[in-house]
């Protein structure tokens, strides 16, 4: 028994990264909590609509698939609710952000518009942000509650990113450093987004 489970383990290791729902099947076959885990992390960055569904899935318990998709659930929803920023209260939590001077899409006072004449909402730490930035943050979340893996903002449309660029092209505060920004605000989003994913427990047994 404890061969098999070293062979099933070795088999599944390589699969991790390439397809990763083949490698959830054959961990759970052999009980191996921990690679189950990382099979099912890796698979957060596939989407489920085109994931070919390999062989030894059919071997599975229809509540092994299910704790897969409720996990996959579940990281997305920690991240719906991580990746927003509370009004009139700072920064994305997500991105752990004292000062939000250090962006321009909330910094900016030619694009940020500030809700009514509210005084406590007229400050640099309001959270406002520039309507261009708040498209592209919608579009950002949409994709990783889709795909909620680090990986999916090396993915993200290049519409996307496109319509981000046009729409700070149009105020030259912004133009002069939204593209290194952004680059800033993608690193430090992967860390973030794989540090809300860990924090989901997937229930494997």
């Amino acid at each position: 028994m404890v061969f098999a489970s070293r062979l099933l383990q070795t088999a599944a290791l390589p699969l991790i990264t390439t397809t990763p729902l083949r490698a959830y099947a054959l961990a759970l076959t052999a009980h191996l909590v921990d690679t189950a885990r990382a099979a099912a992390k890796a698979h957060l960055a596939h989407t489920l609509a085109h994931e070919v569904c390999p062989p030894e899935l059919e071997d599975l318990s229809v509540g092994a698939y299910h704790r897969l998709i409720a996990y996959r659930a579940k990281c997305s929803a920690a991240l719906r609710t991580k990746c927003k920023w509370p009004e009139a209260t700072g920064a994305p939590s997500v991105l752990g952000m004292s000062e939000l001077g250090e962006w321009t899409w909330f910094a900016c006072r030619a694009c940020v518009k500030h809700r009514g004449s509210d005084w406590s909402c007229r400050k640099l730490y309001c959270g406002c942000a520039a309507p261009w930035f708040q498209t592209f943050w919608d579009g950002l979340l949409m994709a990783l509650c889709m795909t909620p893996h680090q990986d999916t903002l090396d993915k993200l449309e290049s519409r996307l990113l496109y319509r981000l660029y046009e729409g700070a092209g149009g105020c030259s505060t912004c133009k002069a450093v939204v593209v290194e920004q952004i680059g800033m605000l993608m690193i430090v989003l992967k860390q973030a987004v794989d540090a809300v994913v860990s924090k989901v427990i997937l229930s494997v047994l």
